[in-house]
């Protein structure tokens, strides 16, 4: 009676157990092909402003790409940062598509994370400088002017023959020089502000 209870009790064990690897199994990660096909997809979604959609699509084709070039990286970091500032409407209310600055933090890191992949991976000036024009841009937004700085130059100093990568550097350089006011333009022109603080 005992053995027969103990047999019992390993069956529906063994059944639950068996049930719970099936039901917190992971589905099985997308053919080359078809990870091919998704990172497509995610830069498309890119262009057209739908961020969420092209991070869901990056992190499923992920699992699957392999010899990616910097320019997967480069994708994948920006689509990242972008989703960060994604607004959504809710009944009429613009809402951040990522709820809590926690998760918005962790995408920034992870973002930051790709593009230095992406400076490893490139292999010509003219690729690195793309890439610290990114990364200053993304440095910019959360608040590192001297990083971001340093990032500007740096893209100046890999393709001298972007003009464009130049007039940025040497105009974020003069803005931290020569900070203006947040009031100026109420006042109708530049107000420069001292050392001491005082126009």
């Amino acid at each position: 009676m005992v053995a027969g209870i103990a047999l019992v009790a390993a069956v529906a064990l063994g059944l639950w157990f068996r049930s719970r690897a099936i039901a917190t199994a992971r589905p099985a990660p997308p053919s080359l092909e078809a990870a091919e096909r998704l990172y497509k997809e995610a830069v498309e979604h890119g262009k057209n402003g739908r961020f969420s959609e092209s991070l869901a699509n990056f992190e499923k084709a992920a699992q699957s790409m392999i010899a990616v070039d910097w320019v997967y990286h480069h994708d994948y970091s920006s689509t990242l940062n972008n989703v960060t500032m994604q607004v959504d409407s809710v009944h009429g209310i613009p809402v951040p598509a990522i709820r809590t600055s926690i998760q918005r933090v962790r995408l920034v890191r992870r973002s930051l994370e790709e593009m230095n992949l992406a400076q490893r991976t490139a292999t010509t000036g003219p690729e690195r400088s793309i890439v610290h024009r990114a990364r200053a841009q993304t440095l910019q937004v959360w608040g590192f002017p001297w990083e971001a700085l340093g990032d500007l130059q740096a893209a100046h100093h890999f393709d001298t023959t972007r003009h464009d990568f130049t007039r940025a550097a040497d105009s974020y350089l003069y803005r931290m020089q020569h900070p203006v006011r947040p009031d100026s333009l109420k006042r109708g022109g530049p107000v420069r502000v001292s050392a001491t603080g005082s126009p």
